[in-house]
């Protein structure tokens, strides 16, 4: 085994330095493998002058030339170590970027930014009948102004937002989106009428579904298309990735992201809110979230708060095919603007075509040639001929870049935008011990060829032993549970795409009826889970059974215990019932 080179740091930095240039060099002078550097405790700066430069393709953020603080490409076993050292950063940067890389160990550290990359403020006066409300902005670390009638922040580093974006509302005291926030989750497409007052608040006049309550606060995120610049970690086609003790206390797009990357462990990584803080954000997306990625990937003893998209996305990428070219090739198509540029496949890859109208998976094939045409485009050329059925509006799922297993155990995920857990993934997956809170689904099963084009069926999931606690507290159709796929008209829910779910020993403290609704699923198992009502919130669908079941096949239910005021317990539709075991009072 080598020698490792250890880069320490202790003497050579100082406290409050910005020591963005010294980083590119050690870097740059550094051995590619078998590396450690070392940092001790203190508070380091960063910013975009001196950083690294590279132009690249993240999925679900925008694309371009990045600022990067630390650049490990083609590095093998290399680590950061940390003394409770903290990386402050400037405008818009990349903290973190492995890429080809294998080997990676990261801890101790934080992450943040002198100014966020959003603003907030306190709902001053509100008045629907003009369309329009009033803020009061906090003014102290962050940056912001009024000028020809828009507001134009975070004004940092020569970035702003070409408009005032998305919104949500949050509760002043408990830090938490506001009951009913999905009538208040704004994706604006135009920008709205924004004036300074005489005594510094700032009016707002727009025509929205819904319009913020006096004394909640109001936060803002730039456009949709803009305000994703980068995850504050980034690990691509890298391979054992280890972050620990690791808090994020902002990010400007995901807390941390997998992309094509195998072996994945997260112990003691925080996206959270720094104690004693007025912040109402941490990242401005997902706390996590796993690309294609294959092997194990754990997340362990993590908090979540506070992030405007999901605790963690699990998934692999649907591609739609657009015509087929001979019999061993075809062209396909990535189908949402922020996957451009994603490596869908690899020669050797293995995959599956979804052929409609079935939504399964069928007819595994191999890639033996991948070619790129643009960023969103690509021919695909297989071993095998491809099945006769297969046509245009069909989809193409990569077999081999998913995860063998995923676990999620220890955390907490509370008072932040969207779901707790996304999974979409064919592997074992196994939730436990962890404390949910959501404002949409808390769980959410959904391969979809809709939208993000996010593949796939869920093969063989538990999720046991969990305390939900208040869930879907921004309203709207989803249950705590929902397994739900969502394809093109093109497809139907004629067969079954989910299966061997068990959800059990679990204890939920909720206020609204939708507990469970499942379509479609082959293997279900509800048993031995205890639900309480909350009288915290009216609830939304005081009519609903807690347990919802359309098309399913092989569902058992038994052991459950419930106090709640519901018209039923479980309600199933006739295909669910013919071979449903029905065990509960």
């Amino acid at each position: 085994m080598a020698a490792e080179t250890v880069i320490d740091f202790t003497g050579k930095i100082k406290d409050g330095q910005n020591i963005t240039a010294v980083i590119r060099k050690s870097i740059e002078e550094a051995p590619k493998a078998d590396l450690k550097f070392v940092f001790p405790k203190g508070v380091y700066h960063f910013s975009p002058a001196e950083s690294f430069k590279k132009t690249y393709c993240i999925t679900n953020h925008e694309n371009g030339e990045k600022n990067i603080a630390f650049l490990f490409d083609g590095f093998r076993n290399v680590k950061i170590e940390g003394n409770e050292t903290e990386f402050v950063f400037t405008g818009a940067m990349l903290p973190f970027l492995f890429v080809n890389s294998q080997g990676i160990e990261l801890t101790g550290c934080s992450i943040d930014w002198s100014i966020p990359f959003y603003v907030q403020g306190e709902v001053i006066c509100s008045m629907p009948k003009s369309k329009s409300y009033d803020v009061r902005f906090n003014s102290e670390g962050y940056d912001f102004q009024v000028a020809d009638n828009r507001l134009v922040y975070p004004n940092q580093e020569g970035f702003s937002y070409s408009g005032i974006g998305e919104s949500l509302v949050f509760d002043k005291y408990s830090k938490s989106p506001v009951y009913n926030s999905n009538t208040l989750d704004i994706h604006r497409k135009q920008n709205a009428m924004v004036e300074k007052l005489s005594n510094g608040d700032i009016r707002i006049t727009e025509k929205i579904k819904s319009y913020p309550s006096v004394g909640s606060i109001i936060v803002f995120k730039g456009p949709n298309g803009e305000n994703r610049y980068a995850p504050a970690i980034h690990a691509l086609k890298s391979k054992d990735v280890v972050i620990r003790n690791v808090n994020v206390y902002h990010a400007l797009g995901m807390g941390f992201l997998g992309e094509i990357s195998e072996n994945i462990s997260l112990k003691n990584f925080n996206v959270c809110l720094r104690e004693g803080t007025d912040r109402m954000l941490s990242a401005t997306a997902d706390a996590t979230h796993f690309c294609n990625c294959r092997g194990n990937v754990v997340v362990d003893g993590c908090l979540f708060e506070n992030m405007l998209d999901d605790g963690t996305n699990v998934h692999g990428t649907y591609v739609r095919i657009e015509k087929i070219i001979s019999n061993r090739t075809l062209q396909a198509k990535l189908m949402h603007f922020q996957q451009g540029g994603f490596e869908f496949a690899r020669p050797g890859d293995k995959n599956w075509f979804i052929i409609a109208p079935l939504i399964n998976r069928q007819n595994e094939n191999k890639i033996v040639d991948y070619r790129r045409l643009d960023d969103y485009t690509m021919e695909l050329t297989f071993v095998k001929d491809l099945p006769k059925e297969l046509k245009e509006g069909d989809l193409v799922e990569n077999k081999t870049w998913n995860t063998d297993s995923f676990v999620m155990k220890n955390c907490t995920i509370r008072n932040h935008r969207a779901r707790n857990i996304v999974l979409k993934t064919p592997g074992k997956t196994l939730i436990e011990n962890n404390y949910l809170n959501s404002m949409m689904a808390s769980i959410l099963m959904r391969p979809e060829a809709y939208f993000w084009y996010e593949a796939g069926a869920n093969e063989n999931t538990v999720i046991r032993n969990n305390t939900f606690h208040n869930c879907i507290l921004g309203g709207g159709e989803q249950a705590m549970l929902f397994i739900s796929p969502r394809f093109a008209k093109n497809f139907d829910k004629s067969g079954w795409i989910d299966k061997n779910v068990v959800f059990e020993n679990n204890t939920i403290h909720t206020f609204d009826n939708k507990i469970i609704h499942a379509t479609s699923v082959n293997g279900l198992v509800i048993r031995n889970n205890k639900i309480i009502q909350t009288k915290d919130f009216k609830p939304y669908n005081p009519e609903n059974p807690l347990v919802d079941l359309f098309h399913c096949k092989d569902v058992v239910v038994k052991g459950n215990m419930y106090q709640f005021d519901t018209p039923e317990f479980i309600r199933m539709d006739e295909d669910t019932r013919q071979t449903a075991n029905i065990n509960q009072k």
